[in-house]
């Protein structure tokens, strides 16, 4: 199956760039119904470029203090537990995450091993 979500430009670029390896949401409906190895494409909000990876596995957090004990930093792009307990306090109220937990979402960018397969393929044909 794949689904579509929004991705702010930072998480995106992050992603892109092989930065991040971890999304995290709120384990909501629409997480809800998400299956190893279905394919996410995440779509950039400012500039609409789309990113197409696959999810590898999945990870379910009650608190942020329980995720950012479990992920390291690195696994979600950024340098210190700090700062990321102040990116998702932000992002995501505490009454939303005690009524629907946090997912992390392990994908892998699968636009980049797409394009490394394409080149192989065209290197072989030559």
């Amino acid at each position: 199956m794949k689904y579509t979500m929004q991705s702010n430009y930072i998480s995106f670029n992050k992603m892109k760039n092989s930065e991040r390896y971890v999304e995290v949401r709120l384990f909501d409906k629409k997480r809800q119904q998400l299956k190893i190895g279905d394919m996410i494409e995440f779509v950039n909000s400012m500039t609409q470029e789309k990113l197409l990876t696959q999810l590898r596995g999945m990870a379910i957090f009650e608190n942020f203090e329980d995720m950012v004990d479990y992920l390291t930093p690195e696994l979600l792009g950024y340098d210190s537990k700090d700062e990321l307990m102040l990116r998702f306090e932000r992002l995501y109220p505490a009454e939303m995450v005690s009524k629907f937990n946090l997912v992390g979402l392990f994908v892998k960018n699968m636009s980049s091993e797409l394009l490394e397969k394409i080149r192989e393929e065209k290197y072989l044909s030559l």
